[in-house]
C-alpha cells in the first residue's frame, strides 16, 4: 500500500466523526509503518458564525523519495 493511499483511507474512516482524528497519531503510524519522515502542519481556515474550517497538510516522504502532501480539512457547523 502507496503511503497516500494509507494517509486517504484514514482519513476517509473518520469521515463521520473528524473530531476523532488524531494528526499526530496518523503521522506516527506512517513514520513506523513506512519507515519515513511525516509530519502535519495547520495552515490556515476560516472562521464564522454557524461555520468553521481548519485546514491542515500532511507532508511525508514517498516510496520514491519524493515529498507527498495531502490535505486534510476539519470542518464545524
Amino acid at each position: 500500500m502507496e503511503i497516500m493511499d494509507y494517509i486517504n483511507e484514514i482519513i476517509e474512516n473518520h469521515e463521520e466523526n473528524r473530531d476523532e482524528l488524531n494528526l499526530h497519531q496518523l503521522c506516527e503510524d506512517v513514520r513506523n509503518k513506512f519507515n519515513t519522515k511525516c509530519a502535519h502542519e495547520y495552515v490556515g481556515g476560516y472562521e464564522s458564525t454557524g461555520y468553521d474550517i481548519d485546514c491542515y497538510a500532511i507532508a511525508f516522504i514517498d516510496e520514491n523519495g519524493d515529498i507527498g502532501i495531502a490535505s486534510y480539512n476539519k470542518e464545524s457547523y
